[in-house]
């Protein structure tokens, strides 16, 4: 269809003539879907979703969510297998940025917390329960921020600037 045809960077008539799993599968992923479809054929996962990398023409890699079902043909033993993809590449790529950044919040050298409307903490990193002499973040969260800071002001200073920055 259209969007593959987009998507990879190849007409219709390019498209019929290529196999799909060794054109535009990575070689790492093709015996797992290769495998993934018998399953779907056999009847042993009738529904089915996964995710592969494929390659387009110029050689830009996008993610791509499938779903499969096997549809059985009416008043027949023939079954048909229907894949639906959908490229996801941006989704994953947010996903894998969100991930780094939690791994860096959480690693951090620093004390890091972040507290709700009412400034009652509902995050601390490990940094920040040793520099504050807890034993867990458990005992910390939900406690107001001023717990923490030695004057007021300053803790209402802070709360107030990303107010005032939009």
């Amino acid at each position: 269809n259209r969007p593959v045809e987009e998507l990879l960077g190849y007409s219709l008539a390019e498209l019929k003539q290529k196999d799909w799993i060794s054109e535009f599968l990575e070689p790492s992923e093709r015996t797992r879907i290769e495998t993934a479809m018998a399953e779907t054929l056999r009847g042993k996962a009738p529904d089915k979703s996964f995710q592969t990398r494929v390659k387009s023409r110029l050689g830009e890699v996008r993610v791509i969510e499938w779903g499969d079902r096997l549809i059985p043909k009416v008043g027949s033993d023939t079954k048909f297998l229907f894949g639906i993809g959908m490229d996801v590449t941006e989704r994953e790529q947010a996903e894998q940025g969100r991930r780094l950044m939690q791994r860096a919040i959480e690693q951090s050298i620093n004390g890091i917390v972040m507290a709700d409307v009412d400034v009652r903490l509902t995050y601390v990193n490990d940094t920040f329960v040793h520099m504050t002499g807890y034993e867990s973040a458990a005992e910390i969260l939900g406690r107001p921020a001023s717990d923490f800071c030695q004057d007021p002001v300053v803790v209402a200073e802070i709360v107030a600037r990303p107010l005032r920055e939009d």
